[in-house]
């Protein structure tokens, strides 16, 4: 559990990273899209007013694909990380749905523990972090490796 004294302190450094006097310059211009493998984008995004196009070279995550407005199905697509090269078992399905559900709660989490740490130290008063990526959510460009998914049968 010694891991999580780490979080407090990774979230106060990305925070800092916004504080940065280079990073206030770039915010301060236009652009037309911002592209992420992340969502903290949604405070990136909605301080430049810009939609937000995902990569995810590591396969679909159900936070992108939502976020775009489609459903992620665990019983068709692997959580990152978890054996699902045949789905037709029971085990491999129920397996993908626990790792997938456990997945998105530590992701809102600590998501929701950035957008505070947003709003206390950035003075942030814009929507929260997943509002603003399924407000700005344009497009997501996904990818899978065998590094990270087996393959899939279909």
């Amino acid at each position: 559990m010694k891991l999580l004294h780490i979080i407090p302190k990774f979230l106060d450094d990305m925070v800092e990273i916004f504080k940065t006097k280079e990073v206030m310059e770039i915010m301060k211009n236009k652009y037309d899209v911002v592209i992420s493998v992340t969502p903290a984008v949604g405070f990136v995004a909605e301080i430049l007013d810009a939609p937000i196009i995902f990569l995810s070279p590591p396969g679909p995550w159900s936070f992108y694909i939502e976020s775009i407005g489609n459903r992620f199905y665990p019983s068709l697509y692997p959580t990152i990380g978890v054996n699902f090269n045949n789905p037709e078992l029971f085990s491999q399905r129920l397996l993908n749905l626990v790792s997938n559900y456990g997945f998105e709660i530590y992701v809102k989490i600590y998501y929701y523990m950035f957008d505070g740490k947003l709003r206390t130290m950035l003075d942030y008063s814009g929507p929260s972090i997943f509002d603003a990526c399924g407000q700005r959510a344009q497009l997501l460009l996904s990818n899978s490796h065998f590094i990270t998914h087996d393959p899939q049968p279909f």
